[in-house]
């Protein structure tokens, strides 16, 4: 899934060559390491089965615990935040 409204762009964070949507920064961008195992630490705590689920499955769930439970919104918002607010290339604003 690309950034709506956005072409399909490498990440530009972790320069892995890989296209950068939603699960790749959940998932596998380096850029944001620290942050994404303390999001799975949370998920892990609190969802059974959570290890072997596959990734979109895996993203979609933890989008949907970021909006009820505050760790795991917390802990989403430090990885977004890393990606986006301290480069400053917010989706929503990149040409």
């Amino acid at each position: 899934m690309a950034w709506f409204g956005k072409t399909r762009e490498n990440c530009k964070s972790c320069e892995s060559g890989e296209v950068e949507d939603v699960e790749q920064l959940v998932m596998r961008c380096a850029h944001v390491k620290e942050e994404r195992g303390k999001l799975m630490e949370l998920m892990d705590e609190r969802v059974e089965g959570w290890p072997g689920m596959e990734e979109n499955e895996r993203v979609a769930i933890a989008m949907d615990k970021a909006c009820t439970i505050p760790a795991v919104g917390r802990a989403m918002e430090r990885l977004w935040r890393k990606r986006f607010i301290a480069k400053g290339s917010h989706p929503s604003t990149r040409s």
